[in-house]
Order: structure tokens, then sequence, then C-alpha cells
């Protein structure tokens, strides 16, 4: 009887298809980092991964579609991988996200670049990315203002602080701080900009009977 260990596995129609899709976005995330998505044609994507632009056409449809799905991956990814909890002490909850925030865009990776490419063109009022970033942007903000309010109910957070506006603050200074960083990395220095994150938190949150 023929033996069948080193046959080679056939992959299923879907499979292909999956594994088409991530080397396409995966070379997509390398040119938005690099270039931009202005910069980028549909074209370079699929000579990226080593297909051609009929593929890329093929599994996307279009460039907008392409971008739409790697933002909303992107996205879903740096908030999954930032999930606040309303467990323990809320103010050093607020800082473990500061530093896993800080930890992302210190790897500088591809994919933290394209991100910031990506939420970046969702600025525009016309953007066809900012519904994407929305729903997620609201999530991470929302999280933080949970652990904000929970700490107020416990008595460890001053109840003199909106919820809702410091939760705003925090995430527009991790963002700028982020972007900053990937923009001139050799004059940004993350670490010191924690540590005056995590002391402006300390001095504004905790309250005055507690300081004292």
């Amino acid at each position: 009887m023929p033996s069948t260990t080193n046959a080679p596995v056939r992959r299923t129609q879907r499979e292909r298809r999956s594994e088409a899709e991530a080397a396409l976005l995966k070379a997509a995330t390398r040119l938005f980092a690099a270039r931009g998505i202005d910069g980028t044609s549909l074209a370079d994507i699929g000579e990226e991964a080593g297909f051609s632009r009929g593929l890329v056409n093929h599994h996307f449809g279009t460039k907008a579609v392409l971008v739409e799905r790697l933002a909303a991956l992107s996205q879903q990814r740096l908030v999954d991988s930032l999930s606040p909890s309303v467990d323990g002490n809320a103010i050093d909850s607020l800082i473990a996200i500061v530093d896993s925030y800080l930890n992302v865009v210190r790897s500088a990776t591809d994919g933290v670049r394209a991100f910031f490419v990506m939420w970046g063109a969702a600025l525009p009022n016309d953007a066809a990315l900012r519904p994407v970033f929305i729903d997620d942007d609201r999530r991470f903000r929302h999280g933080i203002e949970k652990i904000i309010a929970a700490g107020q109910q416990r008595g460890t957070i001053t109840g003199r602080v909106n919820a809702s506006g410091t939760a705003v603050a925090l995430v527009a200074v991790l963002r700028g701080a982020g972007a900053q960083f990937l923009i001139d990395p050799q004059d940004v220095d993350l670490e010191v900009a924690r540590d005056t994150i995590e002391e402006f938190l300390r001095v504004t949150l905790i309250p005055t009977s507690a300081q004292q």
C-alpha cells in the first residue's frame, strides 16, 4: 500500500483566499508605513506581495476597500491590546494603559506606523476611513472613562474631574506622543513622556485628602 506520509496537504479554496488576502494586507502595511496611502498603488501592493494587480482587484475590488479592511484590523488590534479593566486601583489601571500604549508605539513596527498613517487619513470631513475609526476610538475612550468613573465611586479618584473629558485628554496625549515619536524618534524620549504622564495622572486624579 503506497505511503501517504509525504503527500502534500491540499489547501481549500477558502484557505488559499485567506492566505492571499493576509499576504496582500501585510504588503499594504509595509508600503503604507513607508510611502503613505496616496503614494501606494494597487499595483505596488500586488508586486510587494508577489502577486499581480489583478489578484488585488479580485480580492478587494478597489484600493478604498483594501484600506478600510486594513484600517479596521489595525484599529481593532491596537484597541484590543489596550483593553482597559475597571478592576483594582483605577489610577494604576490607567498607568498600565499608558505603559502598554507607549510600548506598542516604541516598537515602531510597520503596523504601528501604518496605523497612524491611516488614522491621520480619517481626519478630512469626507474621509472614507472616518467610520472605521469612530467605533473603536469611542470604545477606547469609553473604557478609560469607565475606569475613572469606577475610581470616583470608590473614592480613589477625585470627583472634581470630568471622567469623559479626562478620557479624551489622555487619549489625545497618548496619540500625540506616539505621533511625535514616530516622526522624530531621536528627539522624543517616550520614557520621560511616560513618567510625566504618570505624574500628571497622580497629581490630577488622586483626591486632595489622600495627597496630604
